[in-house]
């Protein structure tokens, strides 16, 4: 099974949010870290290498290693609210 990282900001929010909330994210998340091709993942505009996808009310914001065939969850947030997509150019500039 592939791997899976959060980032700190993501894991910050999963503490703020209803333990409910944060279990069926990570559930997603472990889902589609088994196989990519159970979840529907959006490419973003604007941002070639990262991709999104829902769970519940919320978006979650990832990359995909191949070299290392690792789901790197780099933002959590609400899908309602734009602020899960502020600074993605910053965040794509800083990845490995």
């Amino acid at each position: 099974m592939p791997d899976y990282r959060l980032s700190k900001q993501a894991l910050r929010f999963l503490k703020k949010i209803p333990a409910k909330h944060a279990q069926q994210i990570i559930e997603k998340i472990e889902k589609f870290a088994a196989d990519p091709n159970d979840v529907q993942g959006e490419q973003l505009e604007g941002y070639p290498e990262l991709k999104r996808f829902k769970s519940g009310e919320y978006r979650c914001i990832y990359r995909v290693d191949a070299g290392e065939i690792v789901l790197l969850v780099l933002r959590i947030g609400k899908r309602n609210d734009g602020e899960v997509y502020k600074n993605l150019g910053h965040i794509e500039k800083t990845l490995p």
